[in-house]
């Protein structure tokens, strides 16, 4: 999570699972960050309009980072999706509320799939290509939950806060893309609660992407020595206005440091030499990863640039 010093705790033990570097530009077909706005970051334009929906505190107490509906008669809405014509589906999205019944915070391609929350509470992703069927797990009332949702043609499984939580057999046809993209409503029925960071591919995701997802941090193992766990490092101050500053603690050999946006496409890199003060001025509000380089050993933490 961020905070005002985020500390990354380096611990690269024998015992620690390997994870491969993930891409999640691949099969993106929608981003939305709600960073200030309802704008598409994948660069394919499917920006939402906003009605009624007001800027909220995301989950690391961001102000102006998240989205919230009232259950009335907020929403917003967009075009229909283009999916390629593929069979898969995965999508990502924190959000936060207090289930009172059966509500869609998200559907889409004419409700060939639509994400959900219910009583319970549990959370969940239905599909209706060619009859309906879902996957649910439990969630946590009133808290921030993450749901990433996957089908594969075959199946339905649902991963909450980062964990397998439910699948449901269900063969269906292809994810067809014309009626509108629907976000804290569906049909006359409104959501109620907060959205944030909403993905949308057109293909599976793996598991260290929803970890990715869920965690904000990335681990790419290599051989490095038991002597070297249990390093840190301390990233300060977090948010950002201008410039951060890193204190590593001793024998912890960073390399190398840079600034990738949520995409995981790198916007600024720097040669790290000892404690340094590093300028992020140029860099637009919003949430980026900081990565450090620990010989072949790479650990990113997420950083709000205000």
């Amino acid at each position: 999570m961020k905070k005002q010093v985020l500390t990354l705790l380096l611990t690269f033990g024998a015992s620690q699972i390997s994870m491969g570097q993930v891409d999640l530009t691949k099969g993106l077909v929608a981003y939305y960050p709600f960073d200030g706005n309802a704008k598409d970051h994948s660069g394919n334009g499917y920006d939402l309009t906003v009605t009624g929906a007001v800027l909220t505190t995301d989950r690391d107490s961001a102000a102006g980072k998240a989205y919230a509906f009232n259950g009335i008669s907020n929403k917003m809405d967009g075009t229909g999706l283009n999916f390629g014509g593929s069979k898969t589906l995965s999508i990502s999205a924190w959000f936060k509320t207090s289930p009172t019944g059966l509500a869609f915070f998200l559907a889409g391609n004419g409700a060939s799939f639509a994400a959900f929350t219910e009583d319970g509470p549990y959370a969940g992703l239905a599909i209706s290509v060619p009859a309906t069927n879902s996957a649910v797990g439990k969630i946590v009332a009133g808290k921030w939950n993450h749901l990433a949702g996957l089908y594969d043609g075959d199946s339905i499984k649902v991963y909450i806060n980062g964990q397998a939580a439910g699948t449901t057999f269900h063969h269906g046809s292809n994810i067809y893309g014309s009626t509108p993209l629907t976000v804290g409503y569906y049909s006359s029925s409104f959501w109620s609660g907060s959205l944030d960071d909403i993905y949308l591919y057109n293909r599976l995701l793996s598991l260290d992407e929803i970890k990715t997802l869920y965690e904000g941090t990335n681990l790419v193992t290599g051989g490095l020595a038991q002597e070297d766990a249990n390093r840190s490092m301390t990233i300060s101050p977090n948010p950002v206005n201008r410039s951060f500053w890193m204190d590593k603690s001793e024998g912890t050999e960073v390399s190398s440091l840079s600034i990738s946006d949520m995409l995981g496409q790198t916007v600024k890199t720097f040669q790290v030499s000892g404690e340094a003060q590093w300028n992020v001025e140029e860099l637009p509000r919003g949430t980026y990863f900081v990565k450090a380089q620990v010989g072949d050993r790479i650990f990113s933490s997420k950083i709000i640039k205000e």
